[in-house]
């Protein structure tokens, strides 16, 4: 092959790849629009907003602050099986994971403080700690967390402030995956 044939080569392929990089480039715009807009339809059709609550709603403790009481149940099951990790109690501004009982989490077990106490909870803490301090976020808006564990072992979660659906979600699948793979560890 000539240098002129190889260089004409090269020049298509240089070519095709930015092509393929323009196409991808507008996949991947189109792709975020879509899930923007699929989370902002998950917000709309399944988060209770704290005006349709009724005021004769009771009113429970979480971390000292009161909140409305549960609205919502959800189980959080393993992927694989369909085993039952915990239940989660949601309300208008609270939700409180709790470890089924035949169920025995440590909380020592990775990746529980490390990546969702930390990472999850923590990432989600630091981010309205600077909307507060930046005064776009109600201190009493912001994320608090508190671990119900006795002995090493994790009872559950109390959360306050998670705010929005889209949150919530994220809190519920990691929580899920957290448990399941700490359980993967203790076996």
């Amino acid at each position: 092959m000539s240098q002129d044939e190889e260089l004409k080569e090269l020049a298509d392929i240089r070519a095709w790849l930015e092509e393929k990089i323009a196409s991808l480039t507008e996949e991947l715009d189109r792709s975020k629009k879509l899930l923007s807009i699929v989370d902002k339809q998950l917000g709309e059709r399944s988060f209770v907003k704290a005006a349709s609550v009724k005021p004769e709603t009771k009113v429970a403790e979480v971390a000292t602050k009161p909140v409305i009481e549960a609205r919502e149940e959800r189980q959080l099951k393993r992927l694989s099986d369909g085993y039952l990790l915990g239940n989660a109690s949601i309300g208008a501004d609270f939700l409180q994971i709790t470890v089924a009982p035949d169920v025995v989490l440590r909380s020592s077990t990775s990746p529980f403080k490390s990546y969702f106490l930390g990472k999850v909870l923590g990432g989600m803490k630091s981010d309205d700690e600077k909307l507060v301090a930046e005064g776009k976020l109600s201190k009493e808006n912001a994320l608090e967390y508190e671990v119900d564990e006795t002995g090493g072992r994790l009872r559950g979660i109390k959360i306050r402030g998670y705010r929005d659906r889209v949150r919530l979600n994220e809190i519920l699948s990691t929580a899920t995956w957290t448990f399941t793979k700490m359980l993967e560890k203790q076996a």
